[in-house]
């Protein structure tokens, strides 16, 4: 009994790694920009972050505070993100370019519930065998 317990046990952790690592891998510059958009969605700051790429720590440790301030304990409930219609162009092995419709539901200062819809791009490198997005996270922001 104990050692069935211990392979069950065992079978387990390993697919919670196989499953972890699949949700972590950005296979492409349009796996990438979706991990990105979804990682805004949901609010987690962590993920929005992995999915960049930063050239120095400061950099990267300002978007994190920055991104804290905005999205806090999680989420914004006042607004979500989907991304569609994304076209690859410009790839090499070392970036990519990724362009889509950013579709942006929120609600006004009535409570009203608006959308509005963006033509977006974002630029990719691949570093170590992974997709980031490159540009400033922060840019969907202000820009």
């Amino acid at each position: 009994m104990k050692k069935t317990l211990k392979i069950v046990v065992a079978l387990l952790l390993c697919m919670t790694v196989v499953f972890a690592c699949a949700a972590c891998t950005n296979s492409s510059p349009k796996s990438v920009v979706k991990a990105y958009v979804s990682a805004m969605n949901k609010g987690n700051v962590d993920k929005i972050l992995s999915c960049c790429y930063f050239s120095t720590e400061t950099g990267k440790g300002a978007a994190k505070d920055t991104l804290n301030a905005i999205y806090g304990d999680g989420k914004d409930a006042d607004y979500s993100y989907k991304i569609s219609n994304l076209e690859v162009s410009d790839e090499t092995d070392e970036s990519a370019t990724v362009k889509g419709t950013l579709k942006t539901t929120y609600k006004d200062s009535n409570g009203n519930e608006k959308s509005s819809e963006d033509t977006v791009t974002y630029k990719c490198v691949k570093k170590d065998g992974k997709w980031y997005v490159t540009y400033n996270p922060l840019d969907w922001i202000f820009g």
